[in-house]
């Protein structure tokens, strides 16, 4: 017999005990929220990394706070991922913040290199 029928009734509901259950979902929040604050942890750095910055790009401390400015922005958007997955569900909004994940840390990337110049863009919104 399967391994999956045995943790099945025969109406289809799980006999898993309610908390080996919770156990398990605990576990995989824990490893996502712990994933998640891995790769979004330097902006609640921020101030350990932004002389190197200042240093890296010639900055201004005006400069510089414009790119701590527009990593908070970024981090108030919260709210906005959670209605996304209210209405489009998991798969969706995975899917929408893996792309977002990969283009701004592209960017990133592309500027530390030297292949984009620096904070043109974010320079038009500060005007």
């Amino acid at each position: 017999m399967p391994r999956s029928s045995i943790l099945r009734a025969s109406d289809g509901t799980d006999k898993r005990p309610a908390w080996k259950k919770i156990t398990i979902h605990m576990w995989i929040s824990f490893i996502a929220a712990v994933f998640g604050n891995a790769i979004n942890g330097t902006g609640y750095a921020f101030s350990a990394w932004s002389e190197s910055l200042k240093d890296r790009f010639t900055y201004n401390q005006a400069e510089v706070l414009l790119v701590g400015s527009l990593g908070n922005v970024g981090q108030y958007l919260g709210p906005l991922n959670g209605i996304l997955f209210d209405v489009f569900g998991t798969r969706i909004t995975c899917i929408v913040a893996a792309v977002l994940m990969f283009v701004g840390n592209f960017l990133m990337y592309m500027t530390t290199q030297g292949h984009i110049g620096g904070l043109m863009p974010a320079g038009l919104l500060a005007r």
